[in-house]
């Protein structure tokens, strides 16, 4: 940036200024280039012909344009800029190239672009050299509020106050009202200081007062016997288990001598069986005696546990120890690779150790607990009631995201025992363990426990109750760091979208949007700031996740710098449909340029916003095939929201399709005051627009002076929003719609109306389909569609009624009579349906009886394939199979018995880098995964859907 007023009004001098690295570019010979072709002595006219019939394949273009800029000047730019900017991906040494030229054209060629971070790089670098002449470019341009233009000038205002008063007077009248626009906000009437929430109205982080000081106490825990509560561990059980400790001890005896004969110690001929458990165990030799002799032992006594003994083996050496030896080993042996057997073990080998040492045995498996990353041990210490669990999930509530529900689950289903085993933590030395500690106590008693905490407070005495009192006497949005956060100096808040109050309708003043933002700087991920629930009841959600988006964009625009990550952890907390949808699109760009952990966040985010929208996006990634980790991640996702909601994926899928604000008849009102439009969609959820008087347009007209300004502005805004919506809304159903068609699913009549006859959107979708009628032996009975009134008629176009205890489905073309294609095809053409996909017209193949006892479709063995056609395969729900060395070798898709279909080639198609869709790949084999199964055990729809998938591959013979 500029540092010195004198050069604000520095502009571009229309030349060539090159660095030595460009002056060093220029000087390399271009390899692969006739010099005879492109060379000094040609003319500019010569040379670029050259380049428009020989160049048209030469991979980095940005050598070759330097070599022009050389020889031809100011002359090649034109060609330089298209070479550079037309392409898909920006190369940073083509954007150094136009840096070196100082002329206007460059800006001019950039500023279309600048929403990319390298070209808002880039014209920084340039606002540093000329900052009134670029920011006058900027202004020019008239950007909206919020474009990436409008924000780079804030930005550089906010940073550079002082350059505010010359650029004003550098300014003509059009752009002074544009920048005037882009510095004030939104007008609207603002709450009054009464009308705020009280965390806005006395910040705490502004009048911070002394907390009362928590006593540091020594206290001796105190414990509880340890309960479980498990079908596992009943008193049967717990006798069956004690006879197998007996079993796995005599099965490890058998096992010592060719473990001691491949390490051979000193000695160890005349070892106890304990001594060699031991020794097993990590102990070493010279301390084995002192050890099972009651000496006291250390650290220093045991050393990593010798190889040969496998984890489950060597686990059950602790068998053979005495109770207070066993002891030893737990405090002081290097076997934490044990115990994480043990806890990621779902046999008996935890109720076996529990039942065998039970609370001894919970200390060690609690401060490995404590500190663990993987969350598949947790519902085992679900069923265990114990102190020595109380610090593992405090620490697992502070710092595992992952965990923190389950830690939540124990902390409120033992809250007695988790206050006792807490206590002694939370004003004890340790200051790690004490915030710890105390978090966890403050989560106890926000969550309603309190009686509980001070219950046992009394048990270890009048001291401990006080320093409790004054722990809790803190409110939480009190607690806050010793060094606040600060927000971006760049950040322009007052051009942020406005926050609206719930009760009164009125904006929160742009003085109290610093406050806002705190409160955002504060929480951390999945533990918001407790002032920020204030604010969350207090502005409406519409409000306030557009602020969220605006600040997402800023975030995302400014290259999403990590001090401020605050803003992207704020999305899951405030965001709405919109903010699912940029979430979306973020993470598959942040997934495939290899930034995992901020996309699986993202994904996180999506669960956590929850909307009908935010799921759907979520079972796209659950179908889609390109990224294996996101698939998995969000079917997990899902089938957690799933068993919350006792559905399954594919009932959840039903249950999450959005009404995008349709009203019952699937239809939405744009009032623009004068005038009205109204919105519906085809049944291929394609938008249509209506005026008052019933005309359909081919899009929403704009506002013009007659118009009202602030209903047609927002009537814009929501018919913008929706296009966006539909254009990945309707994808997605139509493909789950005919892949429900494909595995035949089933609904309920219930269902059938609630999800698709009734529902906003997919009762246009519904209205193109015909649909089957089933009985209770799953046989077709009958055939329907939806009438224009939401009604069902059958072929003949009468009314028709369902029967009692049917189910429906949309019907295979396979189900239907000639006849019933013939009259239904008839009818959607009268009433001029198109439907969503090919149902009647479906291409089906039956099954030649010569194949009926044969597990493969050996007519397409030996044939060749393009990578692009496998692709195709995905899209039609075949999932990808990796072979050795990372090499793509089958393709399989479920059937509905369960079985599936596997379509296995050759070739090079490896997993993890770019798919070339032009190599050719050759099919070895294609038939069901189990050879013991016959094709005519499939049902005819099924073997047909096969058959159509690979028909409509291109093949060919290579």
């Amino acid at each position: 940036m500029a540092k010195k007023v004198e050069n604000l009004n520095a502009v571009p001098d229309s030349a060539i200024h090159w660095s030595p690295s460009m002056i060093d570019l220029c000087q390399k010979p271009l390899t692969g280039i006739p010099s005879t072709l492109l060379n000094e002595d040609a003319s500019y006219i010569q040379n670029c012909a050259v380049l428009q019939t020989e160049m048209l394949a030469y991979y980095d273009w940005t050598p070759v344009q330097a070599r022009l800029l050389q020889w031809h000047g100011l002359d090649a730019l034109d060609s330089v800029l298209k070479s550079v900017l037309e392409k898909k991906y920006i190369s940073e040494l083509g954007l150094d190239l136009l840096l070196q030229v100082h002329d206007e054209r460059v800006t001019d060629a950039l500023l279309p672009y600048s929403k990319l971070p390298a070209i808002k790089g880039a014209l920084l670098k340039q606002v540093a050299q000329w900052p009134l002449f670029i920011l006058a470019k900027l202004i020019s341009t008239h950007p909206t509020r919020h474009q990436a233009t409008a924000n780079l000038v804030v930005e550089l205002i906010l940073t550079h106050p002082d350059w505010l008063a010359p650029l004003q007077a550098k300014c003509d009248e059009t752009q002074l009202k544009t920048l005037q626009r882009l510095l004030e906000p939104e007008a609207m009437s603002e709450a009054t200081l009464e009308e705020l929430p009280e965390i806005l109205r006395n910040p705490y982080w502004r009048n911070r007062r002394a907390l009362p000081k928590v006593a540091q106490l020594a206290l001796d825990p105190l414990h509880d016997k340890m309960q479980v509560f498990s079908p596992h561990y009943s008193e049967l059980a717990r006798h069956r288990l004690a006879d197998e400790a007996t079993q796995i001890v005599e099965e490890l005896e058998k096992k010592m001598p060719a473990f001691l004969a491949r390490h051979n110690p000193e000695g160890c001929h005349n070892w106890s069986l304990a001594h060699k458990a031991l020794f097993a165990l990590g102990g070493k030799p010279d301390a084995l005696e002192r050890l099972l002799t009651g000496a006291s032992a250390s650290s220093d006594d045991f050393a990593y546990p010798p190889y040969g003994l496998h984890d489950l083996t060597c686990f059950s050496a602790l068998f053979v120890l005495p109770k207070p030896v066993a002891d030893k080993v737990f405090r002081y042996a290097k076997v934490r690779n044990i115990f994480e057997y043990v806890l990621s073990s779902w046999g008996d080998s935890w109720y076996s150790l529990l039942n065998h040492f039970e609370d001894r045995f919970i200390s060690p498996i609690g401060r490995v607990a404590g500190t663990m990353q993987s969350t598949r041990q947790l519902p085992q210490f679900l069923e265990v009631e114990s102190d020595d669990l109380a610090l593992a999930m405090a620490c697992l509530l502070v710092k595992n995201k992952w965990a923190k529900p389950s830690a939540r689950v124990w902390l409120s289903r033992y809250p007695a025992t988790a206050a006792r085993g807490l206590l002694p933590f939370a004003f004890g030395a340790d200051v790690t363990s004490r915030e710890t500690a105390q978090y966890a106590l403050r989560w106890l008693c926000a969550n309603g426990h309190g009686e509980s905490m001070i219950s046992q407070a009394n048990r270890y005495g009048t001291a401990t109750v006080d320093a409790l009192t004054s722990l809790l006497s803190v409110a939480p949005e009190e607690i806050l760091p010793e060094k606040l956060p600060a927000a971006p100096k760049n950040l322009h808040l007052a051009g942020l979208p406005r926050l609206i109050l719930k009760d009164s309708g009125h904006a929160i003043p742009t003085t109290s949007l610093p406050d806002v933002v705190m409160c955002l700087m504060l929480s951390k991920t999945d533990e918001p700031y407790a002032g920020l629930s204030t604010l969350l009841e207090s502005i409406t959600p519409e409000s306030f996740a557009r602020f969220g988006q605006a600040l997402f964009k800023w975030w995302q625009d400014n290259g999403n710098p990590p001090k401020d990550r605050w803003i992207f952890d704020a999305q899951g907390v405030l965001g709405n449909d919109e903010t699912a949808r940029q979430l979306y699109i973020a993470l598959r760009q942040w997934r495939a340029a290899l930034s995992r952990i901020r996309a699986y966040d993202a994904m996180n985010m999506l669960a956590q916003i929850g909307s009908d929208v935010a799921l759907m996006y979520l079972h796209t990634l659950s179908q889609q095939t390109r990224f294996n980790d996101l698939k998995g991640r969000a079917a997990d996702l899902l089938r957690g929201v799933g068993e919350q909601r006792g559905l399954s994926l594919e009932q959840l899928a039903d249950r999450t399709v959005p009404d995008l604000g349709l009203d019952r008849n699937g239809k939405l009102n744009l009032d623009f005051g004068t005038r009205q439009f109204s919105l519906s969609v085809d049944q291929r959820l394609m938008p249509n627009i209506k005026d008052g008087d019933g005309k359909i347009l081919k899009d929403l007209p704009k506002p013009n002076s007659k118009d009202d300004p602030a209903l047609s502005k927002e009537a814009a805004a929501l018919y913008k929003d929706l296009k966006k919506q539909l254009k990945s809304i309707a994808s997605h159903q139509l493909q789950r719609l005919e892949a429900a068609m494909c595995a035949q699913r089933r609904w309920s009549t219930e269902e059938f109306m609630t999800l698709f006859v009734r529902h906003p959107l997919l009762q246009h979708v519904a209205q193109g389909l015909i649909w089957g009628v089933y009985n209770e032996e799953n046989q077709l009975i009958a055939a329907c569609r939806v009438a224009e009134d939401f009604s069902l008629s059958d072929s003949e176009d009468d009314d028709y009624q369902l029967p009692e205890n049917c189910s429906m489905g949309i019907a295979h073309t396979l189900e239907l009579t000639s006849h019933a294609r013939s009259a239904f095809g008839q009818r959607l053409s009268d009433y001029q349906i198109l439907p969503p996909f090919i149902q009647l017209t479906r291409e089906s193949y039956l099954l030649d009886q010569k194949d009926a006892a044969k597990s493969e479709l050996s007519e397409w063995v030996g044939r060749s394939v393009r990578i692009a056609s496998l692709l195709g395969l995905e899209q039609r729900g075949w999932k990808r199979s990796v072979g050795e060395d990372g090499i793509i070798d089958s393709l399989s898709k479920q059937l509905i018995d369960e079985s599936s279909m596997v379509c296995q080639f050759e070739g090079e198609w490896f997993v993890g880098t770019p798919a070339d869709g032009k190599e050719v790949m050759q099919i070895r084999r294609i038939g069901l995964s189990n050879p013991q199964q016959k094709m005519a055990q499939l049902d005819a729809i099924s073997y047909s859907e096969i058959q159509r998938d690979l028909h409509f591959m291109t093949w060919f013979v290579a």
